[in-house]
This record gives structure tokens, sequence and C-alpha cells, in this order.
């Protein structure tokens, strides 16, 4: 139960009904050929192919951290809405024994070719849009771009088969509509493989790193305030909810840990809500109600934890003045500062430590 929640609140339910979408579609499809070969289940076009482009939609709008009123939402699935009703009524009793049966199928089938140019469209928008905007779940993106590809090929057999239906002449030697559940199957092969990976999916480690980027950028004085101690007020001090201001958190700290952009000492406010989509004023609230500090206080906490990093691990012994630099920092002075403040000591200090104790390992590794 505990994974079911915690994968319901990392990828939301898209990701979930993709891969329940596929596998009803393989096994209705297997079960069709297999129990009443030839019949009408066959011969209709499947209207559930004009829910994979909106699905895969939302589920690039959860991994971007993206939010879409309900309502745009609802008008993704009029398509389908329409193309179900028309299969409801071909496969209904009454409109079975029409003497136009035939003509009303083919023209459905020929309709039911927009799922694979609906698709096409959706697969663009969300490549374009990829590029554009940072993505929260790093193993999300990778999902959108493997089963993109297949999706594409999807695509392309169902116009094919379309083709087939517009042009009787045309002799595709391909069974296309059996090619469409097969690349289905691997569709669904690849969402389990997503969801297996839920142990390694960042959302908790991410919450972590808020918190404890929340403490490093708030400096010692601040860094024993509670989690909720204090929250309503702070809260309402914003025009935003808790729930916005918490998704613009995960969004900057995705972005800061992917670019790096900390380390550049010309970084701004500007460029920072820029860079990652977040309106300025959204983001001055982020930092004084969420973070209850300066954007320069913040970046430097960033700075800070970044510059322990390299000296714990670096073996070199390089200048102060070069470590200050590769921080983001302009000046040694002001290095020295953040640091000490924040860490309670000197950066030469803390170099001599992280070196004692390195030494110490090595010791007992060689002993060993």
């Amino acid at each position: 139960m505990y994974l079911v929640v915690k994968l319901f609140r990392v990828v939301g339910t898209s990701l979930l009904l993709i891969l329940a979408l596929a596998l009803f579609q393989v096994a209705w499809y297997i079960a069709a050929i297999t129990m009443a070969p030839g019949n009408d289940l066959i011969k209709i076009e499947s209207p559930l192919f004009f829910l994979h482009g909106p699905l895969l939609y939302f589920l690039y709008l959860t991994a971007a951290g993206v939010k879409r009123p309900v309502r745009k939402k609802a008008l993704h699935f009029i398509p389908f809405g329409c193309m179900l009703l028309g299969a409801a009524l071909l496969l209904s009793k009454s409109v079975l024994q029409h003497a136009g049966l035939q003509t009303a199928m083919i023209w459905y089938n020929q309709l039911s070719g927009l799922a694979g140019i609906s698709l096409f469209v959706y697969l663009i928008t969300i490549s374009l849009s990829n590029r554009r905007q940072r993505m929260l779940h790093p193993s999300l993106q990778r999902f959108l771009g493997q089963v993109t590809v297949i999706y594409v090929f999807v695509a392309i057999m169902q116009l094919a088969g379309i083709a087939q239906l517009c042009w009787p002449a045309l002799q595709l030697d391909v069974n296309t509509q059996g090619g469409q559940y097969a690349l289905l199957v691997v569709v669904a092969l690849f969402a389990i493989r997503e969801i297996a990976a839920i142990k390694t999916l960042p959302e908790e480690n991410l919450h972590q790193q808020i918190y404890d980027s929340r403490n490093i950028a708030t400096g010692p004085e601040k860094q024993q305030l509670p989690e909720d101690q204090g929250a309503g007020s702070r809260y309402r001090r914003s025009t935003l909810d808790e729930t916005t201001l918490h998704s613009y958190a995960v969004k900057v700290q995705c972005f800061l840990e992917e670019s790096r952009c900390f380390l550049d000492p010309d970084l701004s406010q500007e460029k920072l809500a820029a860079e990652t989509g977040i309106p300025r004023h959204h983001l001055s609230q982020l930092l004084s109600v969420f973070f209850v500090n300066s954007f320069y206080q913040f970046i430097a906490g960033h700075r800070i934890v970044y510059a322990m990093q390299l000296l714990k691990n670096s073996r070199e012994n390089y200048t102060l003045e070069s470590f200050a630099q590769a921080c983001g920092f302009h000046s040694k002075s002001t290095f020295n500062k953040y640091f000490k403040e924040y860490v309670g000591c000197t950066p030469s200090e803390y170099r001599v430590k992280m070196t004692a104790a390195r030494n110490i390992k090595n010791r007992i590794a060689a002993d060993a």
C-alpha cells in the first residue's frame, strides 16, 4: 500500500493509466482473435487509441510539474468520446441489422485514422515542450523519450492501416492491426519497468533535499525551525498556497541540482525565474515565505554545500581563491564569511579535518 501511495504522489495516475490501457487493449485483442475470429470486434478499430496521446501529455505535465485546470484536461477526451459512441452504435443490435452497416463501418474505420494524426500531434507537442521545460522527475523524462519512439511506430501503423482502407489497391505485406498491439506490449513493458523502479524515484529524497536546502539557506540562526511550526502564519503572508509553494520549491531544487547555475557568480533572481519558468514575483514569495531568506543568501547556501563536497573529495592542494571562484563567489573573503557562518569553521579548518579523516580511513583500509 505504501508503494502504491508513493507512486501516486510521484507520478499521479497517468503512468498507471497508460499501463492499464495498453494491457487492456492487448488482452481484448487476443481474446477477440482467439475466441471469436473474424467478428465485428476485430473489424472495428478500437477508439481507445484516442486515449494514448492525452495520457502521454498528462504524464509530461506531471513530470514537468505543470498544472492544468480539470476543464482543459477534459477537452482532450472529446475525440475519444465521439469515437466510443460511434463504436457503440456499430456494435448495437439495431445497427447491425441495418443494410448500410458495412459502409458505416468503413467510414468509422477511416475516421479512426485521426487517432494516428492526433498521436503525432501530441508527440510533437511533448517533444517541443520538453526542450523548454525542466523536468521534476528525470526518470519520467527518460520514460517519455523511450515510449515516444514506440508511439511513433504505433501512429505509423495506424495511418498505414487507414491508407489500406481508403485505397484498396494499396497492398501492404504487414498486419498493421496486429503490429499496433505488439507495440503496445512494448509500451506496457516499459511502464512496468518504470513502476518497478519506484524505490529509485526521487520524490522522497528530493523532499529531504528541499528541507536540507531550506535549513542551509536560512543560516544557522534559523536552522532549528521545525517544518510545521509557524507554517500557517508564514503561508498567510503569501498569495500562493502551500501546495504551489512546495511545487515551486521542487522545481527550483531540481533545476539547481541539474544545471548547477548557482556556480555562476553573476546569477540573478531574474535569470533564475526565467530559467525555471516561475514568475519573478512568485519566486520572491517562495524565497521569503518557504525558504525564509533573500535570494543571495539562498544561493550562497547552495554554494557552501557544493564547496563542502569539493573540500571533502578533493585530493589536490588548491588555493582557497580557486575554491571560492569554483563555487561561484567573487572573492575569498565572501567565501570565508559564508562558510564559517553556515559550517561553523573556516574552509581551511574544514579541509584539514577532511584530510585527516581520509588519511585515517586509508590507514584502516590498508591494515585490513
